[in-house]
């Protein structure tokens, strides 16, 4: 349902953070970080995908891009 939101209006925040969860919840990391990059080109001030991508950079063991991502979701 996310995708097909998104079809209709990328510039939306809530279904790309919904794709970004739902993704990361399949266990597809590297799918749902792809997702987030995107996201954040059109949503760069969105706090909560900055945390997203924090996690996911995390899960992928760069921290010290990790730490970026979380600074800026501050």
């Amino acid at each position: 349902l996310a995708r097909e939101s998104l079809a209709r209006d990328e510039g939306r925040l809530a279904p790309w953070i919904v794709l970004v969860r739902s993704l990361a919840n399949q266990g597809r990391l590297r799918e749902a970080d792809e997702e987030c990059v995107r996201a954040l080109d059109l949503h760069r001030l969105a706090p909560e995908l900055h945390y997203l991508h924090a996690t996911l950079l995390r899960a992928a063991d760069q921290h010290r891009e990790a730490a970026n991502a979380a600074r800026r979701a501050l």
